[in-house]
This record gives structure tokens, C-alpha cells and sequence, in this order.
């Protein structure tokens, strides 16, 4: 019987001595018990204006989602062998993953220049192997074609890469590109 009197007690507080620290608005269209109270001041807040720039229209073309595919088919790449010219520097660069692959075990990996750099004494071993004679490397420590365009290197196999060069238009995969296996 005491347990329920102490259950009783709680709810009999009078209501006068109930504080709140926020007064409760009730809007002046209902004043209905039943309504329920809103915080005062309850208007949203707007956005920061916008500045002329972004309210401008989009310069942007969005009839072509893909932005970079070409209008018609790219011609056919053909995966001949490269000229008698290019050969014997294929044959150097592969001599230089060789190199590299002996020594450490492995293929170097990554991009032109991490490969480059690991090739360059960035390996476990350390072993600093450098760029095959008469090859330039560009400042971004890329392994630069005759044309000054960075290779791309794609490993095929565990022992085989594939070296492509962008060819005389500086630009990979198109008509011009020169690669090796």
C-alpha cells in the first residue's frame, strides 16, 4: 500500500509548481485543449542569396551524358607489331622489367611514374636500375616515347608487359598508337 502512495505522490504534483523554461504558443485559430503546441517562431530559415554566378543558366551540354564518347565508331586499332624502329627500344624497356623482375621477384606495378620510380631504387632491395640508355624521364618521373608522351605499361602475365606508345599524335588509343608484347 506505501509502494502505491509513492506512485500517487509523483502525479499529484500540483500544477503551479511545474516550471518551463519555454512559454507553449497556441495558434489564435485553435484553442482547443486537444491542439498541439508548436515552438514559438517556427518560419524556416531561408538560404543564403545566391550569388550572380550560380544563378546563371548551365554553360554545360547535357545531350551527351558521357561527355568524351565519340560521335561515330573509332576505326579499328590494329595490335601489329611496332615498326623496326620502335623494336629495339621495346626490347630495352622489357630488358629494364627484366632487370627489375630478377632482382626483386616481381613486376614493378602502379602507373608510369610509380613504376618508374620503383625501377629507380623505390623497391624492397633498393636497387636502383634507372631508365634503359637514351630514354628520357619526365619531371613527374614518367618514362617518356620519342615523341614526349608518357608510356602506358600493362601487365599481361606474371613476366609479360605490355608497352604502348601514344605514337606521333601524343595521344593514346588511337590510330597511331605503337605497342609491343
Amino acid at each position: 500500500m506505501n509502494e502505491g502512495r509513492k506512485a500517487n505522490v509523483a502525479k499529484e504534483v500540483p500544477a503551479a509548481r511545474i516550471k518551463t523554461s519555454t512559454p507553449i504558443a497556441v495558434p489564435a485559430s485553435d484553442k482547443s485543449e486537444s491542439a498541439p503546441a508548436s515552438a514559438p517562431d517556427s518560419t524556416p530559415i531561408s538560404p543564403p542569396p545566391r550569388s550572380e554566378a550560380s544563378r546563371a543558366p548551365s554553360k554545360r551540354d547535357f545531350s551527351d551524358p558521357l561527355g568524351s564518347a565519340p560521335s561515330e565508331a573509332a576505326p579499328a586499332r590494329s595490335f601489329n607489331p611496332p615498326s623496326g624502329e620502335q623494336e629495339p627500344v621495346f626490347q630495352a624497356i622489357q630488358q629494364m622489367f627484366s632487370r627489375y623482375r630478377t632482382i626483386t621477384g616481381e613486376n614493378p606495378v602502379g602507373t608510369n611514374a610509380e613504376m618508374m620510380k620503383a625501377i629507380m631504387g623505390g623497391n624492397p632491395k633498393s636497387a636502383m636500375l634507372g631508365p634503359p640508355e637514351g630514354q628520357t624521364v619526365s619531371g613527374d618521373g614518367e618514362l617518356l616515347d620519342e615523341w614526349g608522351a608518357p608510356y602506358f605499361f600493362h601487365q599481361l602475365t606474371k613476366d609479360v608487359i605490355e608497352i604502348h606508345s601514344a605514337g606521333p599524335d601524343r595521344k593514346l588509343w588511337t590510330g597511331d598508337d605503337v605497342l609491343s608484347r
